[in-house]
């Protein structure tokens, strides 16, 4: 998670619920990548501002064989939307998400 200013947000001592959905990306006709079909959709949690931070061995990891992947893809957007102990929700996307095993 990431403040206004792109700095981490840290915390502990709670779980936050996740709601994931990927999808896989195409092309319009003016050539500009768009969402494409819906190949995942699932929840999870995090329990510490390291579990969402790749960089410090965290990450949401979905299992390749949860999604339904369209032939010759491989990457997609990830939207991901945090509930937070307060009953607010922050919510952001991942463009480059691999959608390989």
């Amino acid at each position: 998670l990431e403040d206004v200013k792109g700095a981490d947000v840290t915390w502990s001592g709670y779980t936050l619920p996740v709601d994931i959905q990927i999808y896989s990306t195409k092309f319009d006709s003016s050539y500009n990548e768009v969402k494409g079909q819906l190949v995942y959709q699932g929840s999870g949690t995090i329990s510490s501002w390291q579990d969402g931070n790749m960089f410090m061995g965290g990450g949401i990891q979905v299992p390749y064989s949860s999604m339904k992947v369209p032939a010759g893809q491989s990457y997609g957007w990830t939207y991901v939307t945090v509930h937070t102990p307060d009953g607010k929700t922050y919510s952001a996307v991942d463009k480059l998400t691999s959608l390989t095993p």
